[in-house]
This record gives C-alpha cells, sequence and structure tokens, in this order.
C-alpha cells in the first residue's frame, strides 16, 4: 500500500513538473510570436509610409499608415498583456500621431515620427529575442 502511495505521489510530481515547464515555455513563446506577426505586418507599412512621406507622396503615406495604425490597434491587448504599458502606449501614440501629421503634410515631423514607431517596434521585438545567456 505504501509502494503505491510512492508512485502516484511520483506521478503527481513529475505531471506538475510537465505542466510547469509548458506553462513557462508557452510565456515566453508567446510574447515572440506576437511581436513577429506585428513587426511582419507593421515594418513593411511604416518603411513605405516613411518613402512615401520623402518623396512628397503624403496620400499613399496616410494610407498605410492608416493600414499600420488599423494592425498596431488589433495587437495592443496582447501586446499590453506582455510589455510595458508605456513602451507600448509609445509605439501606438508614434503610429496615430504619424497618421495625423501625414493628413496635414508636415514631412519633417512625419517623417520622425514615422522613424519614432519604427524604433518603437524595433525595440519591442527586441525584447522578445533576449536569449538566456542575456539574463545572466
Amino acid at each position: 500500500m505504501k509502494a503505491d502511495a510512492n508512485k502516484r505521489m511520483q506521478t503527481a510530481v513529475v505531471t506538475a513538473l510537465i505542466v510547469s515547464a509548458l506553462i513557462v515555455a508557452a510565456a515566453c513563446a508567446l510574447p515572440a510570436f506576437c511581436m513577429g506577426s506585428l513587426n511582419g505586418e507593421c515594418l513593411p507599412l511604416l518603411e513605405s509610409a516613411r518613402e512615401a512621406a520623402i518623396a512628397g507622396d503624403f496620400g499613399t503615406a496616410h494610407e498605410l499608415l492608416a493600414r499600420a495604425a488599423k494592425i498596431e490597434e488589433a495587437h495592443l491587448p496582447h501586446l499590453k498583456l506582455f510589455f510595458d504599458h508605456n513602451s507600448t502606449a509609445a509605439l501606438d501614440l508614434s503610429v496615430r500621431t504619424a497618421c495625423d501629421l501625414a493628413i496635414t503634410g508636415e514631412a519633417s515631423q512625419l517623417i520622425a515620427e514615422i522613424d519614432s514607431a519604427i524604433g518603437s517596434l524595433r525595440f519591442l521585438n527586441g525584447v522578445t529575442q533576449s536569449g538566456p545567456g542575456e539574463l545572466l
């Protein structure tokens, strides 16, 4: 009877360890997956909007930035789960401000704001790329 109880206890401990390992793996993988998706969808739009703004094509820049804003807005709740809210707010504010500036045609400010949005996006993406060696 005692051996049977020990076996059940060992099974419970091993099961708990496996479940814990899966939870930790998911907690590490989900932010990277979310940022990979956002980065893949949004970064090309922001870079194209920057090129359009440099060329003086504010209509195209606004269209691209509006698409980027919709994508970023869809990802925002997930980003807030994994990242500091100030970092996610900086990205959101930069994209929305750039979209407004494209309407007014403020070229230099628009380019600076797009650069800020790209920098925020790359920062958040870089956070998810940190390896275990960087934790030591």
